[in-house]
């Protein structure tokens, strides 16, 4: 995973276990896509510490149609909307110039 989970937002309302994990020698200066907005990316490899937020398995993607069904009750993914969503997101990427790795983590 690569993330930019530090910066100076405020964390210490919350114990240093539910907070995120402090970057290490991985971590390398970079610039958020499009911008010239400074951040720290860090490869997230197995066994890395993740926030409480983050410590679920993924289940597989999710795609519903708030307009038709509020409930979320028909998953959309598998099919053609979720095909023209992941179409969208990589146009979205491109024109923000993300890197490659974020496609990559991505599957587009």
């Amino acid at each position: 995973m690569y993330s930019n989970r530090w910066s100076t937002m405020p964390t210490h309302v919350i114990p240093r276990y539910q907070a995120l994990p402090l970057p290490d020698d991985r971590a390398v200066l970079d610039r958020m896509p499009g911008s010239g907005v400074p951040v720290l990316r860090q490869v997230w490899e197995a066994g890395d510490a993740v926030p409480y937020w983050a410590a679920s398995r993924f289940r597989g993607n999710h795609l519903y149609d708030l307009a038709a069904d509020p409930a979320e009750e028909t998953n959309l993914a598998g099919g053609a909307a979720e095909a023209a969503a992941a179409g969208r997101l990589a146009s979205a990427l491109r024109a923000v110039e993300a890197p490659a790795a974020q496609f990559a983590r991505l599957g587009l």
